[in-house]
């Protein structure tokens, strides 16, 4: 995921006060709990130092009810004016933190986002398609759109003669266009969307067919559902678990070929770094293309920044002697999501186990 979106809410001036609430509201206590843990949390940016209207603003959204049923958390960034400069609800159950600081705290955030996978959902048939689109960075996210072509005849007679056979060929016709139709419409929201993978069940014909008609985009990220049928017959839970097992295999799949290239990189000591003080140096001269975070990654010590976004680094002494005056302490992870979003970089976070790293951040490099 690139992390430019954020840039906004990481150059505006702190301190801030960062909330990660759960507000999953699917047990009969459920708004009850949400409530108990909002008030802990709020105990503790009071403790903190965070201002009177800041506690009040992140109230104010904490306790609103977004979504009914399901697993659900907030992310709020608060100014310390009470403005908010980042709200966000994420379909998961996240650990409640909350932080006053010069920076936002949003690694458990992050952690989620980046495992994102945006998607375009078809379920054919020869008549047409439901499609939806899944994709939570997109202004399109949930959008639905149902295709019925309303051409006729789709069924075969099943009985001989040339009449049969004309009869027959109208019906393929039939079938052919309504799967171009639906193409269509799947490519162009491909490309609106940018989604990564294209989740396609139905008729088993209707299926080849549209695999036939996709653009070369759509159809690289062609996946085919399981249990996945269009019409009253689909069985929810079923169709919803095979979704969630493709999102996260093209999840995986995604992040194996970003680390399969680190790893390549690093063997020829080319485009790839590691280690803190080489990624705070790479980050500097907005060398990074992708910083690579490991789910440990849980450095305490500060970090210095300035005013920039490449400006940061380990000790006060490397600034200043650029000149920067206007410095500030964070903890490192903190700026280097800072440095990372000012610059559009994109995050990788994986286990400790797939690079070895010992916690420290990695990163591939736009050039060496």
């Amino acid at each position: 995921m690139r992390l430019g979106a954020l840039s906004d809410v990481y150059a505006a001036a702190g301190p801030v006060a960062t909330v990660v609430l759960e507000t999953s509201r699917d047990s009969a206590t459920g708004a009850h709990e949400v409530e108990l843990r909002w008030r802990a949390l709020r105990e503790q940016l009071a403790g903190a130092g965070a201002p009177d209207a800041v506690l009040e603003a992140a109230e104010a959204l904490a306790l609103e009810v977004q979504r009914e049923g399901g697993a659900a958390s907030r992310v709020l960034v608060v100014g310390a004016e009470g403005d908010v400069r980042l709200d966000e609800t994420v379909p998961a159950r996240l650990d409640d933190t909350a932080t006053w600081g010069e920076l936002p705290a949003l690694m458990p955030f992050l952690v989620h986002r980046a495992r994102e996978v945006s998607a375009v959902v078809v379920l054919t048939d020869r008549t047409g398609a439901d499609i939806r689109v899944r994709a939570p960075r997109s202004a399109l996210d949930g959008k639905e759109v149902t295709l019925d072509s309303g051409r006729y005849p789709i069924h075969k007679t099943g009985i001989g003669g040339w009449a049969a056979l004309r009869y027959e060929h109208s019906t393929e016709n039939a079938w052919d266009q309504s799967a171009k139709d639906v193409a269509q419409q799947v490519d162009e929201l491909v490309a609106l969307t940018g989604a990564e993978l294209v989740a396609v069940g139905g008729d088993v014909r209707a299926v080849q067919l549209l695999e036939e008609h996709l653009g070369q985009r759509a159809g690289a990220a062609l996946r085919h559902l399981e249990h996945a049928t269009r019409g009253a017959e689909l069985d929810d839970q079923r169709f919803e678990e095979s979704l969630q097992a493709l999102l996260q295999d093209s999840g995986a799949s995604r992040d194996s070929e970003v680390l399969h290239r680190f790893v390549e990189l690093r063997e020829r000591h080319d485009r790839a770094t590691e280690g803190l003080a080489a990624v705070v140096e790479a980050l500097r001269q907005a060398q990074v293309d992708t910083l690579v975070l490991t789910e440990e990654s849980r450095d305490e010590h500060l970090a210095v920044f300035g005013p920039a976004p490449t400006d940061l680094a380990l000790e006060a002494g490397e600034l200043t002697a650029l000149g920067e005056q206007d410095l500030r302490r964070a903890p490192v992870l903190d700026v280097l999501l800072r440095a990372a979003a000012g610059t559009d970089a994109r995050l990788l976070v994986t286990d400790e186990a797939r690079l070895a790293l010992g916690g420290a951040p990695a990163a591939l490099l736009r050039w060496a």
